[in-house]
């Protein structure tokens, strides 16, 4: 695998004069989760230095956390997660939000 450091200094002309200090860090979300930690896996394999990494994943029980939500355990993530789920549920069961 290719350095994404080297693969720039290749890849793309050099019109201003830009340096880096050295460090990689990776991260990813969800999906990007799994990459981030299978493309340091690779980067290591092939002797390259990553700084630091942060894969991360999302709320995969939602479920589970829809009930912690609406029961009174909110968290930061309530905010985006609540309607998430409502909109969700109202899209498949067409349910949620009954006219009167």
């Amino acid at each position: 695998m290719r350095s994404p450091r080297r693969a720039r200094r290749c890849r793309i002309p050099s019109r201003r004069k830009t340096t880096d200090d050295g460090k990689l860090f990776i991260t990813g979300y969800s999906e990007g989760g799994y990459v981030a930690m299978a493309t340091v896996k690779a980067m290591q394999a092939a002797g390259e230095t990553v700084t630091a990494s942060a894969p991360s994943s999302g709320p995969y029980a939602i479920e589970g956390l829809g009930d912690l939500i609406f029961f009174g355990q909110v968290d930061i993530g309530s905010t985006v997660f609540a309607p998430l789920i409502t909109t969700s549920y109202q899209n498949a069961y067409h349910n949620v939000y009954n006219q009167t």
